[in-house]
């Protein structure tokens, strides 16, 4: 039987979402508590934790940089942290508070353009509508992302279960634009191409699919090398 090299010792509930980030010096961790905890992974220990910093369950985490920490919870708050740290010891600093939907539990994804990384995020599955927040410069943008599926009864609104943020090379083979994969409950799957210019940002559908799913997609991941996206759904099939 494989045993661990090292036991992380700090929380007290089921862990629900790790990440390794700082070139895979640091490691943060979000439990079912609301707990998030920053880890050194070259001492082993514990480098920084914010006890409570959801009301609710933990869903999601990742580490931008060295010195910044994205978590998300049940609370239908995505929180940016900022991360000041000694090789010891550290604190987790609370710096923006966005409101968003996470009770279809869609978790929020990132990526980086131009060096300055842009977090996506759902605000309404009603609604069909995606935040798309600037970590440098603070700003935050709303995108339109809704889709009406047919029914036996008519179309309704189709809510978005699980999104991907990528930065890929854009037609001109230099420069990099952002696109957005979103998987939906009616088994859909979109891609979106954003425009990020000094004077607005907007998405536009590029192209629309229907997956090989029976359930709604629950997760999904594009390998951009390979131009493949890949999903996961409920009928527990990828």
């Amino acid at each position: 039987m494989i045993q661990p090299d090292f036991v992380f010792r700090g929380h007290q509930a089921a862990v629900n979402s790790v990440c390794f980030f700082g070139d895979d010096r640091l490691l943060v961790s979000g439990d079912q508590d609301g707990h998030l905890i920053v880890w050194n992974m070259m001492l082993k220990r514990q480098l920084a934790k914010a006890a409570g910093a959801h009301t609710a369950p933990i869903l999601a985490v990742c580490g931008l940089g060295t010195d910044t920490v994205v978590s998300q919870g049940r609370d239908n708050r995505l929180c940016v942290w900022a991360l000041d740290a000694s090789e010891f010891s550290g604190e987790l600093r609370l710096t923006k508070t966005l409101a968003m939907d996470s009770m279809n539990f869609c978790k929020f994804s990132y990526a980086t353009l131009r060096g300055s990384p842009w977090i996506v995020f759902l605000v309404s599955a009603g609604a069909g509508e995606a935040g798309l927040f600037d970590v440098t410069s603070g700003e935050q943008h709303s995108l339109s992302i809704g889709h009406q599926s047919r029914t036996k009864a008519g179309s309704r609104d189709d809510s978005p279960m699980c999104i991907k943020l990528v930065a890929s090379a854009s037609a001109d083979g230099v420069s990099q634009e952002l696109e957005l994969f979103v998987g939906y409950e009616s088994t859909m799957l979109q891609q979106f191409s954003i425009d990020v210019s000094d004077t607005k940002v907007s998405a536009a559908l590029r192209r629309s699919v229907t997956t090989a799913h029976s359930e709604p997609v629950m997760s999904l991941d594009y390998d951009s090398q390979r131009q493949l996206a890949y999903t996961c759904a409920a009928d527990n099939k990828v």
